[in-house]
């Protein structure tokens, strides 16, 4: 049974397979039973220790009440305590109508009952244990109990443990997915612990990107209640320290690390941010409570810069790390042989989500950076809604992919030349997109901003001064050549994967044959 129980424990589904808790069976042999009149209160905790039977998820209903659905796809998502009290204050609500707070009371009971289930399997597991080989059942109820802790409340050790919100579809995962492929390469154990960011979708899965590294070996999820020790702990994303999960793991880290991959504003003007982000000021509170001791990394440049010039007076206390934490990749594996083959093309490319933000924010703009003319196209990955919109209707030279719908690498092999701008103002934290350009061999256009990121990586102009570049080095073999050789040497130095285990070997990881 032990046995069993362990199973689940390793290899549930991360939002719902919660680590098995003993603590309700220590008190003594004679007094182990099903808790039925046990208080909302009490229940709750146990919960946050449970282990909800695998075959058991809450039912999506297409015709609940939309507040109702958000707060159970949160009870079931980590914020257990937090969505409880917000779905029995519906209950009380009278200004709620009744079809809302029976939903209300549905989504309690499902909870409930689901945690009735988790403790009678508690108790079934004590009952199973009381049967043990004859040694075992020869010692006193307490050494019992002494063994099955020991079994059962083992202490997992990580060499890193990475908390972000795995779900989702763009850079955050990207980075993710390099630095576990890393530590994964290099022989190092890396716990991953799903925190959904409460103001978004929280039941949105997780990617399947990163369910494609665990292998429950070398990089394994974390479950709530779990008892973890590891080197370094990292926090990838720093929103969703606004709102930390209810139920965590217990976690001892030797040291605690947060990645600021986002500006606290996602645009600013000479007159200071506009549209927030994230909350310093509570993050650094709850990160603080939570974590103890640790460093804050902005992931390059440009999120220093507006820390600095912008929110230094929020920053105070904060522990800012002298160094960026950038982004890495396999240069090895992203790199092409050759350039495309010529065929009286010009094919220019960019690949990015389709977002405000992420495009020039005029029709000038936008085509004087991805110009027209004989044989001209320009390749498109990721939707381009925005542009058509902007424009009226695409440009005829103009081929778009959906996101995710063509590999990154094989869409960036098919290019002369990498060109990435994006709206005045807008703040874009590192720069995956260009710096997975520059790895696979295309010369990148960028704007100003990005040289303090990329350096002699890429080639830096205004927006009319594009097409001139695009010439230049499509008239020029041995400066096309150059260029490529230069940002694959920048690439080499400071974002592959061996600067990333340089870094974390820095901060107290033990990495195996680091030369």
């Amino acid at each position: 049974m032990i046995a069993t129980l362990a199973a689940v424990v390793m290899f549930a589904p991360p939002r719902l397979a919660f680590t098995v808790a003993f603590t309700t069976i220590t008190a003594g042999i004679a007094g182990v039973g099903v808790l039925i009149e046990a208080s909302r209160r009490r229940l709750t905790r146990l919960w946050a220790q449970s282990t909800v039977p695998r075959d058991y998820s809450p039912q999506k209903d297409t015709g609940i009440d939309r507040k109702v659905q958000v707060l159970k796809d949160r009870l079931w998502a980590g914020f257990s305590v937090t969505a409880l009290g917000q779905l029995e204050n519906l209950t009380r609500d009278a200004q709620v109508n009744a079809t809302t707070r029976s939903h209300a009371h549905q989504a309690i009971a499902e909870w409930h009952r689901a945690a009735d289930e988790s403790e009678q399997d508690r108790n079934r597991t004590y009952l199973s244990a009381l049967s043990a080989p004859r040694r075992a059942r020869e010692r006193s109820g307490d050494e019992v109990l002494r063994v099955i802790r020991e079994r059962t409340a083992q202490v997992r050790h990580f060499d890193v443990v990475l908390v972000s919100n795995f779900s989702l579809p763009g850079g955050t995962t990207g980075s993710n997915i390099h630095e576990i492929t890393a530590q994964s390469r290099a022989g190092l154990r890396t716990g991953l612990l799903h925190h959904p960011i409460f103001d978004w979708d929280v039941a949105r899965p997780v990617n399947p990107k990163v369910l494609r590294l665990v292998d429950n070996d070398l990089v394994s999820f974390i479950r709530p209640g779990e008892r973890i020790k590891c080197d370094l702990l990292i926090v990838r994303a720093p929103k969703l320290g606004e709102q930390l999960m209810d139920d965590m793991p217990r976690i001892e880290a030797e040291r605690s690390i947060v990645i600021l991959n986002q500006t606290p504003m996602r645009e600013y003007t000479p007159q200071g941010g506009v549209h927030p982000a994230w909350d310093i000021r509570l993050c650094r509170d709850n990160f603080s409570s939570w974590l103890g001791e640790h460093q804050w990394y902005p992931i390059g440049p440009r999120v220093r810069s507006a820390l600095t010039q912008h929110h230094s007076g929020e920053m105070d206390g904060i522990p800012l790390a002298d160094e960026d934490w950038v982004n890495i990749i396999d240069s090895g594996a992203w790199s092409r042989r050759e350039r495309r083959e010529c065929d009286g093309r010009v094919v220019i490319g960019r690949h990015a989500r389709d977002s405000e933000g992420k495009w020039p924010d005029t029709p000038e703009l936008l085509q004087a950076v991805y110009p027209a003319g004989q044989g001209w196209q320009t390749h498109v990955l990721g939707g381009a809604s925005i542009p058509k919109r902007m424009l009226g209707r695409l440009p005829d030279n103009w081929v778009v992919h959906p996101f995710d719908t063509v590999d990154v690498r094989e869409f960036l092999h098919s290019l002369d030349v990498y060109v990435y701008f994006t709206a005045p103002g807008f703040m874009e934290a590192f720069g995956r997109a260009p710096l997975e350009a520059i790895a696979a061999g295309v010369p990148t256009i960028l704007p100003a901003e990005f040289k303090p990121v990329f350096g002699d990586a890429a080639i830096y102009a205004e927006p009319f001064g594009v097409r001139d570049e695009i010439e230049l080095l499509l008239q020029d073999r041995h400066l096309y050549q150059d260029q490529v050789e230069q940002g694959l040497r920048v690439v080499g130095q400071r974002f592959d994967y061996g600067a990333h285990l340089r870094r974390i070997a820095a901060l107290g990881v033990k990495v195996p044959d680091l030369g």
